[in-house]
């Protein structure tokens, strides 16, 4: 048996998650310079918000697993959060 189609399976839908946070990323970057539709203006929102929402949800995740307080991982969560907005934008 062969590992490369699992990882495959797994390396698409990450690259092309990838792929949209970059063109999301850009759309909302030059949105202030360029006349973009409403809908391509929301649906980049909609993709940093749910980008937003898995970086949350990971790490509230991986914090609550290791054992972590409820406080803790509030804060571990709310900090990520800081960077992914502070990094992404």
């Amino acid at each position: 048996m062969s590992v490369e189609p699992a990882r495959r399976g797994v390396y698409v839908p990450f690259l092309t998650a990838l792929v949209a946070l970059c063109a999301e990323g850009i759309v909302l970057a030059t949105s202030f310079m360029v006349d973009y539709p409403d809908p391509v203006l929301t649906a980049a929102w909609l993709i940093a918000l749910a980008g937003l929402l898995i970086v949350m949800v990971s790490v509230w995740r991986t914090s609550r697993s290791s054992g972590a307080s409820w406080l803790s991982t509030l804060g571990r969560t709310l900090k990520a959060a800081g960077r992914f907005i502070l990094d992404f934008f």
